[in-house]
């Protein structure tokens, strides 16, 4: 039988690192829904958006080594279980991606949820777990349930990158209680999210959308992930340190901004909403692909799942436009998460969120798709580096 006192504190543990994620998340979200409107009332704010990189880059210098992480870093620590962040985490991670979005970079939310989740998994007392597997995925699971109100995900979210001991029973009953506190709380604090209709025909000209919105996936993902590296890399080639990459890379965003239009800053909702109704371009998909990859490979905060829903949709659209000359809300909803099921590497996360979302119909479209997408992204870029080392194409 179980000490008294050690069943308190899990009870405790079990509602304040939920409760407090989902207060924060939102405290985070209304930041957010504040900061579009006060960059257009500022004209040239995103000048000032390399001042700002350098700003945190020298602030992350006094912080403890601890305090930042990326999402890599994050996912490769939940799988071995040795993943420690300073409670500075918290308001390091919300500051800086609200300095990201208000200077004009374009950046995502669910990087600050789950960040915020696993820090206070990681500092509140939860020596009563004889698993820290099980407390980082409790962390992870309220974290993209305050963010996106989707607890299912979240808690799928947290067995994917999580370690095996979260496949136990008892340890999803956790991650379900974790995700729906979690998700009820900021159900009623954070702001009202976006809402998206999708018509789905279960007819057999719906290949056609299908097969388009799979095309624009592989393309997206390839040509993001292209650009993502190359920034990242030669950025940390030639400037060894945070504030010069910071810097650099928010230089290049406003020079970018200033000539496609800052539509394509911060979060970008309304170019979903465009993707949606079919009132978005080729070139509205190349302006905000490089911008997310300018803003995230130079080091600035925020996550990048929203802007992985706008560009895979906007693009499985684009396609639909030019090739069937007719929009397709399930042709965006499919490029919007699919987009984000195979960068994310998280494709189960991504087809039971596509269900919150829209519903199960859309998700059971979305699954061999994923399928197919993830296959030919691997099988495309292991003949593109067999090429680059003179092995020849095949």
């Amino acid at each position: 039988m179980l000490p008294v006192k050690s069943v308190a504190s899990k009870i405790l543990f079990c509602v304040s690192l939920p409760l407090l994620t989902a207060l924060a998340v939102s405290l985070f979200q209304w930041g957010l829904y504040l900061i579009p409107a006060t960059r257009a009332q500022v004209p040239g704010i995103i000048w000032l958006l390399p001042f700002a990189g350098a700003g945190l880059g020298v602030l992350l210098t006094k912080l403890p080594a601890d305090t930042d992480i990326s999402l890599s870093g994050l996912t490769d620590g939940l799988a071995d279980k040795c993943l420690r962040l300073s409670g500075w985490s918290i308001p390091w991670i919300i500051f800086s991606s609200w300095v990201t979005h208000l200077f004009g970079g374009s950046a995502g939310r669910e990087g600050v949820g789950i960040i915020i989740g696993t820090a206070l998994a990681s500092t509140l007392p939860s020596k009563s777990f004889a698993s820290r597997a099980q407390v980082l995925g409790m962390g992870v699971a309220a974290g993209l349930a305050a963010v996106f109100l989707t607890p299912f995900a979240g808690v799928v979210l947290a067995l994917e990158w999580g370690n095996r001991e979260l496949r136990r029973p008892g340890a999803v009953a956790l991650l379900i209680l974790s995700a729906g506190v979690s998700f009820a709380v900021a159900n009623h604090l954070a702001p009202e999210h976006q809402k998206l209709a999708v018509v789905v025909n279960w007819q057999p000209q719906t290949i056609l959308p299908w097969a388009l919105a799979l095309v624009a996936v592989v393309l997206a993902t390839l040509l993001y992930g292209a650009l993502y590296e190359v920034v990242k890399n030669q950025t940390r080639r030639f400037l060894p340190e945070a504030w010069q990459r910071l810097s650099f890379g928010g230089a290049l965003v406003a020079v970018v901004l200033t000539f496609a239009g800052t539509q394509y800053a911060g979060l970008g909702l309304p170019l979903l909403h465009a993707a949606f109704i079919g009132e978005v371009s080729l070139a509205d998909f190349l302006n905000k692909t490089i911008v997310t990859a300018l803003t995230l490979g130079a080091g600035f905060k925020g996550g990048e799942v929203t802007p992985l829903f706008i560009l895979g949709a906007m693009l499985a659209q684009t396609l639909c436009l030019a090739l069937l000359a007719e929009a397709s809300t399930l042709a965006a909803a499919l490029g919007m998460m699919g987009l984000v099921g195979v960068v994310t590497r998280a494709p189960f996360t991504a087809v039971v969120m596509s269900a919150e979302f829209f519903g199960w119909e859309v998700a059971v479209f979305l699954a061999p798709l994923l399928a197919l997408a993830q296959k030919t992204v691997e099988f495309t870029r292991s003949r593109l580096r067999r090429r680059r080392k003179g092995q020849g194409p095949w």
